[in-house]
């Protein structure tokens, strides 16, 4: 069955079939205009997908996606309804590299990222039940097509990408009986890789001061488990048994807890997904109670410095509760574990991003925008990537002028601080009209730029200590952050706060 539409449509799965209904919008009303009975609808657009009005536009309930190819509705074995886009491997492969990784990384990383991604697509996953290859999620690899509104309205593909896959095409890992290896990946290992498809190995590049998730440290209240198992309080928790690989014996595989009346044993996974850690790689440290006596020692010095912390990077003080248990993790741990925590929330990284909305864009930060962008922050996306796309953005360039040159003199203005130079201005000038940079390229040279670095550890030292560093400390901060993001430089400034008074 062959139809003509314009406008939105909207199917919905029935007995036998599909009702369809035609709006003049996704947001406007819908009228039926047909029931198609068959298993399958394929939807395609009949214009030119150079841009978004060639491009099939998926209505979601909180942000939309461009495609190409096609869309299919279609059920699974369950009989629910799904939405499946039907697209070449290598095109699927343009809107996954680049939310994957930064489209600013190495050339060779790009083309590693192309390759493990596109084998583990190929390599076939049984968990969608036959109606689709895989899912758009971080649950499989994030996929947002050709152009998105998470995030705000964006382009999902990019130029250093789309080449590093054209030069990898149909490139894959195989096992040496020929199937195409399922290349799982992640953006931290904790220094070493886990046993399945591959063998496990040490992995020295995750051991860097710019990853949060080489390291870290949290507390658990297990008040809960006490209630859930009944066997009194808990007295003790050790790890039991471990895989072997790396420090601590690796992996935590089994753990025992200790209470009065008896004691009970997890898996390490199950204590991971039970209270919520980062990995199974682990260990405890003594178990403390609300009750348990502080000395005035940790009260008055570590006590003194939470309360700072606090004041400086949250704008209030710490709950009674707060201020008992960072004492308690501070006795045995470090201080950037505390400072890491606060920098990384509204206050701190959340006054960060506004600032870059209204430099870069002259308005506030929507709100769907603003929670994306903090949990990009949060989950590992470097300051410095954010502002390369904010300044190197469409709305950007659009804002400053529209022209390689009025882009180029308000990047000197906006990231640097100052009127553009004559010969840097015709050096960008000429980088922008040969095609040997784009819009990406040159605001992520000035935003990693020795005058960048200089001023936002200028701006960060102001920011957390209330000081003027002098220019031996500007200069040893600026090479900091050639290896840390700004928020990692933050929180070991933060280290350094004394008590008020």
């Amino acid at each position: 069955v062959l139809r003509t539409e314009t406008g939105a449509v909207r199917l919905s799965a029935q007995s036998g079939g599909y009702q369809l209904a035609v709006g003049s919008t996704c947001d406007g009303s819908f009228g039926d205009v047909a029931f198609l009975a068959q298993p399958v609808v394929r939807i395609r657009a009949t214009g030119n997908p150079s841009d978004q009005s060639g491009l099939l536009n998926v209505c979601g309930p909180s942000y939309r996606t461009w495609y190409d190819g096609e869309v299919w509705a279609s059920t699974n074995s369950s009989g629910s309804q799904r939405t499946i886009n039907l697209i070449t491997a290598e095109g699927y492969l343009r809107g996954v590299v680049p939310n994957e990784v930064p489209a600013l990384w190495p050339t060779p990383a790009l083309e590693a990222q192309a390759v493990a991604a596109r084998s583990y697509v190929l390599a076939g996953d049984t968990r969608w039940a036959g109606y689709a290859d895989t899912c758009d999620t971080a649950q499989c690899q994030v996929y947002d097509g050709r152009f998105t509104t998470r995030g705000g309205f964006r382009t999902s593909t990019h130029a250093r990408t789309d080449a590093a896959i054209a030069a990898t095409a149909g490139v894959v890992r195989v096992f040496a009986n020929g199937s195409v290896a399922r290349t799982e990946f992640s953006s931290s290992s904790g220094g070493h890789t886990v046993d399945g498809d591959f063998p496990a190995v040490v992995d020295d590049g995750d051991s860097v001061s710019s990853n949060p998730n080489h390291t870290w440290s949290t507390t658990i209240d297990l008040s809960g488990y006490e209630d859930e198992v009944n066997r009194g309080a808990l007295v003790a928790v050790a790890v039991t048994e471990r895989n072997g690989l790396s420090h601590w014996g690796g992996r935590a595989l089994e753990v025992q807890f200790e209470f009065e009346r008896g004691t009970t044993t997890l898996t390490g996974d199950q204590v991971r997904l039970r209270f919520g850690l980062r990995s199974n790689w682990f260990r405890f440290g003594p178990v403390a109670r609300d009750g348990d006596p502080l000395s005035p020692t940790a009260v008055g010095t570590i006590g003194g410095f939470v309360d700072a912390a606090y004041q400086r990077l949250e704008g209030r003080a710490p709950t009674t509760s707060e201020r008992e248990q960072w004492i308690r993790a501070l006795l045995s741990g470090s201080r950037v574990t505390l400072t890491s925590e606060l920098v990384g929330g509204e206050r701190f990284a959340g006054v960060l991003l506004d600032d870059l909305y209204q430099v870069a864009f002259g308005r506030n930060a929507d709100d769907g925008g603003r929670q994306y962008w903090l949990g990009q922050l949060g989950a590992g996306l470097k300051y410095e990537h954010l502002g390369t796309l904010f300044y190197g953005s469409d709305e950007y360039v659009r804002r400053s002028g529209g022209t390689n040159q009025s882009f180029v003199e308000a990047l000197y203005r906006d990231v640097l601080g100052r009127d553009a130079d004559a010969g840097g201005r015709q050096y960008w000038l000429d980088q922008l009209s040969s095609g040997r940079a784009g819009a990406l390229d040159v605001a992520n040279a000035f935003f990693v730029s020795i005058e960048s670095r200089r001023d936002r550890v200028t701006a960060l030292h102001t920011r957390v200590l209330e000081s003027n560093p002098d220019g031996a400390t500007v200069d040893a901060g600026a090479a900091r952050l050639l290896v840390v993001d700004d928020l990692v430089l933050a929180a070991e400034l933060a280290t350094e706060l004394t008590p008020a008074g």
